[in-house]
């Protein structure tokens, strides 16, 4: 992700959801401290997620590669916004 970028994902052994910690600064995130945090959920397969989404009229990015992955971000009916990464 950078120079720098650093963080370490945490789970009780078996668990199929985990915590990430980072420091927020790193992120550009440090304005958010105790106010907000991301969140990023996983699938499977990803453009069939991203089809379903946008078909049940869910405001959702197109998909987007980058060298660690492919995400996309939803914003549900209140603004809150999320990552959706998968394979």
């Amino acid at each position: 992700m950078g120079p720098g970028m650093r963080w370490i994902e945490v789970a009780p052994a078996g668990a199929r959801t985990g915590f990430v910690l980072a420091r927020a600064k790193q992120f550009e995130k440090a304005d958010r401290v105790g106010d907000s945090a991301d969140v990023t959920l996983h699938c499977d397969d990803l453009n069939a997620t991203y089809e379903k989404l946008r078909g049940e009229g869910v405001e959702v990015t197109e998909p987007v590669t980058e060298p660690w992955g492919s995400f996309v971000q939803v914003t549900d009916p209140d603004g809150h916004q999320f990552v959706i990464s998968g394979a």
